[in-house]
Parts: structure tokens; sequence; C-alpha cells
């Protein structure tokens, strides 16, 4: 019976959260800063999470959630050695409010020619060529690498330099991109400092302190923030799986 009441008080003060929540979006048009946040008023306690401090502790376990099925046909095929995990479509730079959002500038006509990068302080680079097909009628933004110096298509396309991302109104056929890795020594990475962009630090005020003393515990041995971004990103891979199914937000927020 109490499992039952405690069910029930914490489906009631959920939807008067959400409730609340989209109030306030309706009302101001805009969603409120992470931290405006309160801790919500449970009428109990909820259990203890373990967050792991050290690797003699239990791995936490991120539960996979079920998003329906997806196609894992591919959508490109990519001809030559990449070197890279990853391509890029569209940047997502500018995060305000919970909210993330891109600062892409005005875009200039591309024709072919041979893009200058801004890329400095750099103590080894490797050079590299591919060719990608899409197995699709894309339009839009086009997959490529990182730091592009030149891009082979037939029809001209509109590039944005800050983001170095290009963007078509055409359907794409095979293409063939060249583009630059660069590489920074541990010691140049060392003397870097990291600049603090307080957007991105929000968190809602009733965890900060918990943040803040986990963050503390996991770089506690590192001399610089190097070393200490290298220590987190470990703490990361060794205790959290990255999901990428996500459920949709609940209606209203």
């Amino acid at each position: 019976m109490y499992r039952q009441q405690r069910t029930i008080a914490l489906l009631a003060c959920t939807i008067l959260g959400v409730l609340l929540l989209s109030y306030s979006i309706y009302s101001l048009n805009q969603v409120p800063p992470l931290n405006e946040f309160e801790r919500p008023n449970i009428p109990f306690d909820f259990p203890e999470m373990d967050i792991p401090m050290n690797p003699e502790q239990t791995r936490l376990e991120i539960p996979e959630i079920d998003i329906g099925n997806t196609s894992s046909d591919p959508v490109l095929k990519i001809y030559g050695q990449p070197n890279t995990q990853y391509l890029r479509l569209q940047t997502y730079d500018d995060y305000y409010s919970g909210t993330w959002d891109n600062s892409l500038t005005q875009s200039v006509t591309y024709n072919g020619e041979s893009l200058d990068l801004d890329v400095n302080l750099w103590t080894d680079y490797s050079q590299h060529n591919i060719t990608i097909t899409p197995f699709t009628d894309t339009i839009g933004y086009i997959p490529t690498p990182q730091n592009p110096v030149h891009l082979n298509l037939s029809d001209p396309t509109q590039f944005f330099e800050d983001a170095q991302i290009f963007q078509t109104q055409s359907a794409l056929g095979a293409y063939e991109i060249e583009y630059i890795l660069y590489a920074y020594s541990d010691s140049l990475m060392n003397v870097s400092k990291v600049k603090e962009m307080p957007q991105y630090l929000e968190v809602p005020e009733y965890l900060h302190e918990d943040i803040h003393d986990l963050a503390e515990e996991i770089t506690r041995n590192t001399t610089t923030d190097y070393e200490a971004i290298l220590a987190l990103e470990d703490y990361l891979e060794s205790y959290y799986e990255y999901n990428l199914s996500a459920a949709a937000p609940p209606s209203g927020v």
C-alpha cells in the first residue's frame, strides 16, 4: 500500500513539474536556465546512487532506451582511409539555457578552389584524400571531415568558413575531398589553458556541489588543465556507456 501511494505521489509531482515548465515556456517563450531549477519537493527520499569514484567500485550501467525499429543500412560509402572517426554535417556550438544552436556566419559560394585553413601551433600534420558515395539523395549539409582544403563537386556549394562545413541545394553524387589532420604535442597541450565558458557549465543548483566534488576527486592528482581533461575523459570512458538512443521529451517540454 505504501509503495502504491509513493508511486502515485511521484507521478503527481512529475505531472505538476511538466505543467509548470510548459507554462513557463509558453509565458516567457523561452526555456528557463537550468541553474534556476530547484530540487523537486518529493514526499520521500530517492535511493542514493553509487557513482564510481575509483576502479574498485561497481561500474555504473546506463539502461538502453528502446526507440523502435531503426534501419542499420549504410547511408554512404567511403573509398580510401579516412584516418578519422567521424564525418561532420552541421555544427551545434552555441549553448544557452538548455538548448544547443549553431552560430553559423554568412556563407560564401564555393566553386572548387583550394581553401586556406587558419590553424596554428600544431606540431605535425598529415594530408588525406577520400571519395564519398552517398546511397541516398542527400540535399543540405555535406558529410566531410574536419579541416577541408578541397572539395570536388560538379555544382557550386555554399561554404561556412568558421564551421568548415558545406551546404548544397542539389542531390549529391560521388565526391572527393582533401583535408588535413593536425597533431599537437603533449608538451604544447600541457602549457595550454582551458578557456572557461560559463554557458557550458549550467547545471541545476542542487547538483552543483555534487558535480563539483566529483570533478575534484577525479582530477586531484593532475597538475595541468590538459591532464585534468584526460582524467575526466578516462573516467567517463571507464564508468559510462554512450547511448545513441534517446526517448522523445514529454509533450509540452
